[in-house]
C-alpha cells in the first residue's frame, strides 16, 4: 500500500492555531508493507546548506533532510511540517518496489523550488509505478515533462517507460496537482479493474 499525504499551504489562522511557522504546503510518499512496517517514506526537502535550507533553518533547524516517518514529519515539536495532512490518499496497485528503489535514487539530487520539489519527486515516483493500463488517464490529469524525466537518470528503463507521457510548459507540481492526480488515479484504477475482470 501506499499513502500520499498532502499539506496545503497555511493560513494566518493555521499558523495562530497551531503555533507553526508559515509554510507553501508539502507532499510525501510513504510505501507500507504487508506486514505493515514503512518500507520507504519519501519526503523530499531542500539540502540544509543550500540558500533556501538556510533560510528556512533560522526557524526550523532541521537534523537531517529527510524525515523518517509521518510521526517524525508531523511532530510539532520537531522541525518539518509540525501539523497533520489535510489529506491522506491510498493508492493501492502500484508497483511498490519502484518506488523504493527510485526514491533511493532521487532523494540526493538537487532541489529546486519551481521545478524539482517534493511535489515534484512524489510526482514522478507514483506516475513511474502505475499500471500502463491506468497512465492514458493520468496523463489528462497531471502533465509531465523532460525536465523532470532528466532527474531519472540511471533508473534502468524508467525513462523509457515514462517517454510517451505528454511534455507541457511545465513549471512547478504542487500538492495541489498531486490531490487532483489521485483522484484520476482512483477513478481510472476502479475503471481498469473493472475491465480486467469484465465487470461494468
Amino acid at each position: 500500500m501506499v499513502k500520499l499525504y498532502t499539506w496545503s499551504p497555511t493560513t494566518p489562522a493555521t499558523v495562530l492555531e497551531h503555533t507553526v511557522a508559515p509554510d507553501v504546503g508539502h507532499s510525501a510518499l510513504e510505501v507500507i508493507g504487508a506486514d505493515g512496517a514503512t518500507r520507504a517514506y519519501a519526503s523530499f526537502w531542500p539540502e540544509r546548506d543550500s540558500l533556501i535550507g538556510r533560510i528556512t533553518g533560522i526557524w526550523k533547524h532541521r537534523p537531517t533532510r529527510y524525515p523518517d516517518s509521518y510521526a517524525t514529519e508531523i511532530d510539532p515539536a520537531g522541525a518539518y511540517m509540525q501539523r497533520e495532512a489535510e489529506y491522506v490518499d491510498v493508492f493501492e496497485g502500484l508497483e511498490e518496489d519502484t518506488i523504493v528503489h527510485l526514491w533511493a535514487k532521487l532523494k540526493k539530487t538537487e532541489y529546486d523550488f519551481l521545478k524539482w520539489n517534493c511535489s515534484n519527486v512524489c510526482k514522478l515516483l507514483l506516475l513511474s509505478s502505475v499500471h500502463p493500463g491506468v497512465r492514458p488517464t493520468l496523463e489528462q490529469a497531471l502533465q509531465t515533462s523532460p525536465e523532470d524525466l532528466k532527474h531519472a537518470a540511471g533508473a534502468g528503463d524508467l525513462l523509457a517507460t515514462l517517454a510517451h507521457l505528454s511534455a507541457s510548459s511545465f513549471i512547478e507540481c504542487s500538492p495541489v496537482d498531486l490531490r487532483r492526480l489521485s483522484e484520476a488515479y482512483a477513478a481510472a484504477h476502479h475503471a481498469f479493474g473493472a475491465s480486467r475482470s469484465g465487470g461494468g
